[in-house]
């Protein structure tokens, strides 16, 4: 029995622990890891500049269609209300035209009228 007690204190002895197999594995890949978690960090660091470049070159983009379309939007504004206008002053001017034009018509009316009631009159007369 003290050689099976034996036997097995040699094997638990012989059997890595957790620590070992881990100090074992940065001994063969720990050179290679820190390669990696470099490369992955200026990765990230590159990643990230890329971002906020790009964000900001959206920002300005959006900020100039921003102004693009206001000034549109104003020159728009502008054009109608400046249509307005022509077509009030060119309302105005007919309403006048009209305005002449019936006068000149109620004139001629009312001279026909007096012609014919003059020439009735001179018919009467006769």
């Amino acid at each position: 029995m003290v050689r099976k007690a034996t036997a097995t204190n040699k094997n638990r002895q012989a059997a890595p622990s957790e620590d070992d197999v881990d100090k074992i594995r940065d001994i063969i890949f720990g050179g290679q890891m820190r390669e990696y978690a470099e490369r992955f960090d200026e990765l990230h660091s590159e990643v990230t500049a890329a971002v906020d470049d790009l964000g900001k070159q959206m920002d300005k983009r959006f900020a100039a269609l921003e102004r693009t379309m206001l000034n549109q939007i104003q020159k728009v504004t502008d054009k109608l209300a400046a249509e307005r206008d022509q077509r009030r002053a060119d309302t105005s001017a007919a309403n006048r035209q009209i305005k002449d034009v019936e006068k000149l018509v109620n004139a001629k009316v009312n001279e026909s009228d007096d012609r014919a009631a003059a020439e009735v009159d001179e018919l009467q007369a006769l």
